[in-house]
């Protein structure tokens, strides 16, 4: 991938949190999957050893060529054959992409307006995000810390409007529902948890610091995950459980004097967050389109990335079960295990084999 400029740790940090955050305000759990609020918040503590596993093959990978992008990995172990898999790993971005615009289409359809053009949302955010990544990586890395500020207020506004509405009673104990549920629960966080794939993707970008960025992120969405899981089960008990967006039920449940509902604030701040996720995936789908791609075609990387992202979000957003079996086929926890267990650890041991890159010390 060609080098047009690098973020700092820092940077890197705060943009795979809020993407993060934004999977997780759209987390849909299987019937097995749901939990109540104490099992959930205990869950939290295994998922990060969990997520360590899984990465695992990755980070190998990072020591070893801690300059080299994943696609240029692959063609140092594998050799030509490593295109088909970045083929893959370019098609696996579009899915992610398209799901973030359509997800964000379907939310405010639902939450907001009536009968709205089916496909408006989806191409204003489209059109958004595809001038972030023509502008590059360091321009809406700059924007994600903005970004971060008006989460944070908006966060803190809803927890404190909230604070008299919390009760304690309504959260269970954690193993109230067995072990099983906990290891379902933990699992459902990492299951979708992409960013680790983009941490992966994005890691040869960082100045420097990638376990300071790794570390920050997961430390970041620890705190804020719990805070919401928390907020969620004490105040909307069982229902925050059920219900598709809890956190925007808990924003509209709130008032304070200057701003009234502070579900506008919280709409304003998803919006944010779905650019974030939408600019970065299409930016890394066109570097990955880079490293397969003829010279003649590669040159076009935005615009074949752009173009297969809207044509997908063209068909997920025309039919909401579409993206609901997305959101299902992805929950399941595979293509997270192709994608960041078995395609690293292939790579790492064809580079092992040919004696490519640098042996970790």
């Amino acid at each position: 991938m060609e080098q047009e400029g690098k973020i700092s740790g820092a940077q890197g940090a705060v943009l795979l949190f809020l993407c993060r955050i934004f999977s997780l305000l759209t987390l849909t759990l299987r019937p097995e999957q749901q939990v109540n609020g104490g099992t959930a918040l205990f869950a939290l503590v295994f998922a990060p050893l969990s997520q360590l596993l899984v990465i695992l093959p990755g980070w190998l990978l990072l020591r070893r060529f801690p300059d080299r992008s994943l696609p240029e990995i692959g063609v140092l172990a594998l050799g030509k054959w490593a295109k088909v898999f970045s083929f893959l790993l370019w098609g696996m971005l579009v899915l992610l992409c398209a799901g973030t615009v359509s997800e964000f289409q379907f939310f405010l359809s639902a939450s907001s307006y009536e009968n709205p053009p089916v496909y408006l949302f989806a191409a204003l955010l489209l059109a958004a995000a595809g001038y972030g990544a023509y502008l590059g990586l360091e321009a809406f890395a700059r924007f994600s810390l903005f970004v971060l500020g008006a989460f944070l207020l908006s966060f803190g506004l809803i927890g404190g409007s909230l604070l008299p509405e919390i009760r304690l009673n309504q959260l269970l104990p954690p193993l109230a529902e067995g072990w099983e549920k906990v290891g379902a629960s933990a699992w459902a966080f990492v299951a979708k948890d992409w960013e680790a794939l983009l941490f992966l993707l994005l890691a040869p970008r960082l100045r420097r610091g990638k376990k300071s960025c790794y570390a920050a992120w997961n430390l970041l969405y620890l705190a804020a995950a719990a805070g919401m899981i928390f907020l969620s089960s004490t105040v909307l008990g069982e229902y925050g459980g059920l219900c598709r967006y809890p956190f925007f039920t808990l924003a509209s449940l709130t008032e304070i004097s200057a701003l009234e509902r502070l579900d506008s604030l919280h709409m304003a701040v998803w919006s944010f967050l779905a650019f974030l996720r939408t600019t970065l995936t299409l930016w890394l789908a066109k570097e990955v389109w880079k490293s397969f791609a003829p010279k003649k075609w590669a040159e076009q990387s935005f615009w074949f990335s752009l173009g297969a992202v809207a044509g997908l979000s063209f068909v997920l957003t025309g039919d909401v079960t579409r993206l609901s079996r997305l959101g299902q086929g992805i929950g399941t926890g595979i293509p997270v295990l192709l994608f960041l267990v078995a395609l690293p650890l292939l790579y790492l041991i064809a580079a092992v084999l040919r004696k490519k890159g640098k042996p970790a010390e």
